[in-house]
């Protein structure tokens, strides 16, 4: 019997650039063929294959992209006629909280691709056993639950070792922080690439630290220490400029509330920032992609009424998704 692995963004072990393209190769490790899935126009071959497994850790956040992987892998293997078997992982936030804001498909794209909240709750089998009903991919699929897993537990609470699935998520916080303050990735200030803290930190060359920490201050953002802080990336935005931003130290991962943490202060910045900027034009930017909503760049976005709006959204979408639960 032989083997092919597939290889999504980052990488077969996780060690790519966001980004970065990945090319058809024989492992020298493993000795086996890899086929690309990121970075190419190729579609998902299922050639002299009989059976797919998916067994990659992810985070539990629309934005990251393996579980994108694993739904072309699905559709690909429905169109085979061949089984699709999900080894099971946790999600590293736990289960018991969705949150975020809900896609709205007409921004669909490679970083959301469903009508799914940002901090979804549910694991990758979870996620796999949804798609494959609500979007009718009609794909054989067989889970391999996680063995005790609960819905309250997360990364912490099972005592389990933080291992990083991608280089710009280093560590726990940063998956808390993720996220929200991914949505940075949408404008032209830096989210901390190209540093030792991506997406703990951010900030612009423009930007006044000092008087953005008073502003973040006069706010009851729990669950997190602010303080200014200063960086250099070595890539990415700003490369090699010194900036003046804002250091996010999660003090408690349950409480905070990474995504009215961010919009908070995109929406703060816009306004005070003549320097600030979304990225894109012509009606295609990055943040409504982010966001799944083009509400972040009206001149009338109020953060409160757009998340109590989300929230409700949020709750219908849970009502649906337990129907494909397979921990409680």
């Amino acid at each position: 019997m032989s083997a092919i692995t597939y290889a999504p963004e980052h990488g077969i072990r996780g060690d790519r650039q966001a980004g970065v393209t990945i090319d058809d190769v024989t492992d020298e490790r493993l000795g086996v063929p890899v086929r690309s899935l990121f970075g190419t126009d190729k579609p998902f071959s299922t050639e002299n294959v009989d059976l797919l497994v998916y067994d990659i850790q992810d985070v539990g956040v629309r934005f990251y992209t393996y579980i994108y992987a694993m739904t072309a892998g699905m559709e690909a293997a429905s169109r085979a006629g061949i089984p699709f078997v999900v080894l099971d992982r946790l999600d590293p936030l736990g289960l018991s909280k969705m949150a975020g804001t809900l896609l709205d498909e007409k921004y669909s794209s490679g970083v959301g691709r469903y009508a799914v909240p940002g901090r979804y709750a549910l694991t990758p089998g979870e996620f796999a056993a949804y798609v494959n009903d609500v979007y009718h991919i009609g794909c054989d699929l067989h889970v391999v639950p996680c063995a005790g897993l609960k819905r309250e537990d997360d990364l912490l609470s099972l005592g389990l070792p933080y291992v990083l699935p991608s280089p710009n998520l280093p560590s726990f916080h940063a998956v808390v922080c993720y996220v929200g303050t991914v949505l940075f990735e949408g404008t032209n200030i830096s989210e901390g690439r190209g540093t030792a803290r991506p997406f703990e930190i951010f900030g612009a060359p423009w930007l006044d630290g000092e008087k953005l920490l008073k502003f973040i201050r006069g706010y009851d953002f729990k669950g997190a220490f602010f303080r200014e802080t200063h960086f250099c990336p070595t890539f990415s935005k700003y490369a090699g400029e010194i900036i003046n931003g804002i250091d996010v130290m999660i003090t408690d991962h349950k409480a905070f509330d990474a995504t009215r943490f961010a919009l908070t202060v995109i929406d703060h910045i816009r306004n005070e920032y003549p320097a600030f900027s979304f990225r894109g034009n012509d009606g295609d930017y990055f943040i409504d992609k982010l966001l799944g909503s083009d509400a972040l760049r009206k001149e009338d976005f109020n953060v409160d009424q757009f998340l109590e709006g989300e929230a409700e959204k949020v709750e219908i979408f849970r009502k649906k998704a337990e129907n494909h639960y397979l921990y409680r």
